[in-house]
């Protein structure tokens, strides 16, 4: 009599594949990699028919890799010296607003000009923002004429944005984009 031929877990191939979709699709495709992986994982050891325990190992770890990487952008940017370069910006955005004595951060690409009386005299948008950042990050680049500002409207919140910092002769010497 011939042995049953083991089946592949469909939640382990799920697992695979939003664990692929993760580094595109973000948080969602990770939580189901996750979820279909550990699932499918006890499927397998209960069932004797299933095989996939490869694919759902793979999954999760792929699932793992944009989790982490996230998690630690949301540390970086909720760090003190990510603090600190916020003030840098926002003291600079606010630097040539009139009645301007103090300013207010106010999260991520936002902040609050403030007069003496604590009422808002000028709202920094995310336009601004970003021409003080770079402004701030190319004045540490030695040799830096002239910058511009990298914001792609139609991309998230964090890609498509940086700065790239020109010499004299209208050359890039440096640039960041995410």
């Amino acid at each position: 009599m011939k042995a049953k031929e083991k089946k592949i877990s469909t939640l382990a191939i799920l697992s695979l594949v939003c664990g692929i979709l993760s580094f595109f699709l973000g948080l969602i495709p990770i939580l189901l990699a996750l979820a279909f992986g550990v699932i499918s994982l006890f499927n397998i050891k209960k069932n004797k028919n299933l095989k996939g325990y490869a694919f759902a190992i793979i999954g999760i770890i792929l699932a793992l890799i944009p989790l982490i990487i996230m998690l630690l952008m949301i540390i970086f940017i909720n760090s003190p010296g990510a603090v600190d370069t916020s003030n840098k910006i926002c003291e600079i955005s606010c630097s040539d607003i009139e009645d301007a004595t103090y300013y207010q951060s106010g999260g991520l690409f936002s902040c609050q000009c403030l007069n003496d009386l604590g009422e808002v005299v000028y709202d920094v948008n995310r336009e601004d923002y970003l021409d003080a950042m770079c402004q701030n990050l190319c004045s540490t680049v030695e040799g830096t004429a002239t910058y511009e500002v990298v914001d792609d409207p139609n991309a998230n919140e964090l890609e498509d944005l940086g700065c790239i910092c020109y010499n004299a002769d209208n050359e890039i010497i440096f640039q960041h984009i995410t």
